[in-house]
């Protein structure tokens, strides 16, 4: 679809920092995930995270972590909504888990103790949904609330539902975006998969990379029409120029899935009135998986062509880690940040690239240049595929 949307504000929690330019900052540096958990696995946890920094009220307390993050995120966005009317702004948030974390504990504590001497307040936020009811509660946004689930590509779903409730005129602001938390149950089952890293050293597109490193935060977006935020005083980081996703079946071989991927890039690029040369950077869903990553530049490459006549590649993933339903949201603020900078991040520079790979465009070191049109991509190992095409304010939609 095509889109006169408007990026206007950003809020996000990472481990990275909790404003636009620490995020980019750190991609600018380059210092891929180094911290390990107490089993020895790579995971970018926010250690020290108090959610009462963001949120001084109480109450805070009582919310699982998830809740945690995604109040927390959309309380650093809340500001900049205070003129619109809360009945206006609606809430669409992407999870992979939910509140799984919870959800163990309660059904713990009930079998250990028995069932009744569970806490009751801990039963409110075993919900997927819980997180996204939470955020309309604590700030009162109440246009639409909904929750999107499709594995770390969670938080761009939720950024193509919020788009399709504004066209339906539903609301006149999205709240959209998602955001995970680094839980036990959740490493326990990726790790019994073998579906996450073993080392630090697992990079996007890196030669022996094992799996993505497991990251954790929270990013919402507020969406609106241009019309609307001039009207208001917003001053926009983006526009939406073009949104579209697919989905390939459990079982999809190689070579279909790759089909699929060069499909939705050729698509989104049509809907966005751009032709591949026109495109000045690609944020891509990168996490050092060994087949996903193969998959992703072989259809890049195909889509844009090679070597440096080919727009330049941007992974946030070596930095970020894998946040699952926070990653397209935050990849969306990268691309916002490298049009308002003029300005590409280098590879950490401990990148091997895996030879069979050669023919991306990374750039050697921080590149400038005048970043107007942005593809991001972000998927799931489930089949999920989705692309938006973000452009400067400035430029004709």
């Amino acid at each position: 679809m095509t889109s006169p949307w408007v990026v206007t504000g950003t809020g996000l929690v990472t481990a990275r920092g909790d404003t636009r330019e620490d995020l980019w900052a750190a991609l600018v540096s380059g210092q891929p995930i180094l911290e390990t958990d107490p089993a020895g696995f790579p995971a970018a946890e926010m250690r020290g995270f108090d959610a009462r920094t963001y949120l001084p009220r109480k109450g805070v307390k009582d919310l699982s972590r998830a809740s945690q993050l995604a109040c927390s995120s959309a309380a650093r966005i809340a500001p900049g909504l205070e003129s619109v009317a809360t009945d206006r702004v609606g809430v669409v948030y992407g999870s992979a888990w939910g509140s799984l974390r919870t959800v163990v504990e309660f059904e713990r504590e009930a079998f250990l103790e028995g069932p009744r001497f569970v806490d009751p307040i801990r039963f409110t936020e075993t919900v997927a949904n819980v997180p996204a009811g939470q955020v309309s509660i604590f700030f009162g946004w109440s246009a639409f609330n909904a929750t999107v689930s499709a594995g770390s590509a969670s938080g761009l779903a939720a950024l193509l539902q919020a788009l399709d409730f504004l066209e339906e005129g539903r609301g006149r602001v999205a709240v959209a975006g998602g955001g995970d938390d680094v839980n036990g149950p959740v490493l326990r089952t990726l790790r019994a998969e073998g579906s996450v890293a073993v080392s630090p050293g697992s990079l996007p597109f890196a030669q022996g990379r094992s799996g993505p490193v497991v990251g954790e935060g929270a990013c919402v977006l507020a969406l609106e029409s241009e019309d609307h935020a001039r009207g208001r005083g917003a001053v926009p980081a983006g526009r939406i120029r073009a949104a579209a996703s697919r989905f390939a079946p459990d079982g999809a071989s190689g070579d279909s899935a790759e089909r699929l991927l060069g499909d939705l890039l050729r698509h989104v690029l049509e809907e966005a009135r751009l032709a591949p040369a026109f495109v000045d950077l690609l944020v891509l869903h990168a996490n050092g998986s060994p087949a996903g990553d193969a998959l992703e530049a072989r259809a890049i490459r195909t889509v844009f062509g090679r070597g440096p006549a080919a727009p330049p590649v941007l992974a946030p993933k070596a930095v970020l880690g894998e946040t699952w339903g926070a990653s397209g949201p935050l990849a969306v603020v990268a691309a916002c940040e490298a049009m308002r900078t003029g300005t590409v991040p280098g590879p950490p520079r401990e990148l091997v690239l895996d030879p069979d790979l050669e023919g991306l465009h990374f750039p050697r070191g921080t590149l400038r240049k005048r970043v107007q049109n942005v593809l991001v991509l972000d998927g799931s190992t489930t089949g999920h595929a989705i692309a938006l095409v973000v452009c400067a304010p400035g430029e004709p939609a």
